[in-house]
């Protein structure tokens, strides 16, 4: 017996813009997917696994109403152009141990005249985070988690669990990207950051 299978796609209109969600199995069905519950599948897709999954709320026609897909772990493709706010925190405290969830295309400003510390959660790809001082010229320290290691802008690969360094300048910027399991690359940087050493 021969088993095919089939790229499918489910395409949303929300307000002006059409979003889809791809799926790689031609056995999913997606309904009630607009002001109602979406259900989960089982793991290998084919079913649905019963209970409630996240609640896609009914759009109005500006699309103004919030779309929560934190439950969704799949890609989400659109056509249409993407607009947002960036996430912006002003941190004060000395040492700061970042989340994932902190790592999602977040930025992180120095907000007070102190140096400022970091540390990365174990890197996973995709995490992007980016740093910078706002009105103070003091140094900001990036650690990596243990056996993760930060790639400089310069290509430096730097040794597990050693910490990337800024100038010290009043416009220092770095945004980290996580590649895989194991890497950090500092993707930009304005003022060049320096091997920090075990922090």
């Amino acid at each position: 017996m021969k088993r095919f299978i089939i790229f499918a796609s489910v395409c949303l209109v929300l307000g002006s813009a059409v979003h889809f969600l791809a799926f790689a199995d031609g056995y999913q069905r997606l309904a009630n997917v607009i002001g109602a519950t979406v259900q989960a599948w089982d793991a290998d897709l084919d079913t649905l696994a019963g209970g409630a999954g996240a609640v896609l709320p009914a759009y109005d026609a500006n699309a103004a109403t919030n779309l929560n897909l934190t439950a969704h772990a799949g890609a989400i493709q659109t056509t249409a152009a993407l607009s947002g706010l960036v996430d912006v925190t002003l941190d004060t405290v000395a040492a700061t141990n970042l989340i994932v969830a902190d790592c999602l295309g977040k930025v992180r400003i120095n907000g007070d005249d102190d140096v400022i510390d970091y540390t990365l959660p174990a890197a996973q790809a995709g995490l992007v985070v980016s740093f910078a001082n706002h009105l103070y010229a003091r140094v900001i320290t990036v650690d990596s988690g243990a056996g993760d290691i930060i790639i400089l802008n310069n290509g430096t690969a730097l040794t597990a669990a050693d910490a990337a360094d800024s100038s010290g300048a009043i416009d220092d910027k770095g945004t980290f990207v996580a590649v895989d399991g194991t890497y950090w690359i500092l993707f930009s940087e304005q003022n060049v950051w320096v091997d920090g050493g075990v922090d």
